[in-house]
C-alpha cells in the first residue's frame, strides 16, 4: 500500500524519510518525502549565503506536489520498474537520494508522464 500514516483516534501519525540533508560552512540543503492525505509531497528547505546569492533571501524553500492519482500510478511505476513491493516513501528513497534528488524525481516523472504541482518560496 503507498499510504504510510497511520491513524490512531483523531491522532495522525506522518511518517517522513529525509532524500538529502547536508550542511557545508554556512550552508546547509534538506529534502523530505512524506503522504499526506494520500498526496506524496517533495518538500525542501534550503538556506545560507548560497541561497542568498541566488534568490536574494537567506532561505527557499519549495515542494513538489501530487494528486493521490498521480501517487498511486508513480506508486505503481515504481514498482514495475524496481520489480518490488516495498511500500512508496521506500522505493523514492531508494531511487531519489543525493544531491540530484529534484533533477532525478522531474526526470522521472516525465519520462513516465506524470504530471505534479511545484511551488516555490522564498
Amino acid at each position: 500500500m503507498y499510504n504510510n500514516s497511520n491513524t490512531l483516534g483523531r491522532e495522525v501519525i506522518l511518517i517522513v524519510v529525509t532524500l538529502f540533508d547536508e550542511s557545508a560552512t554556512l550552508n546547509s540543503f534538506h529534502i523530505d518525502a512524506l503522504i499526506e492525505n494520500g498526496s506524496l509531497k517533495i518538500v525542501g528547505h534550503d538556506r545560507g549565503p548560497v541561497i542568498e546569492n541566488m534568490y536574494g533571501e537567506p532561505e527557499h524553500e519549495y515542494f513538489y506536489k501530487f494528486t493521490p492519482d498521480r501517487t498511486k500510478y508513480l506508486y505503481n511505476c515504481l514498482k514495475s520498474d524496481c520489480l518490488s513491493d516495498e511500500d512508496l516513501l521506500s522505493l523514492i528513497q531508494k531511487l531519489f537520494t543525493g544531491n540530484a534528488v529534484t533533477r532525478k524525481l522531474r526526470d522521472y516523472c516525465k519520462m513516465h508522464d506524470i504530471s505534479f504541482e511545484y511551488h516555490d518560496e522564498i
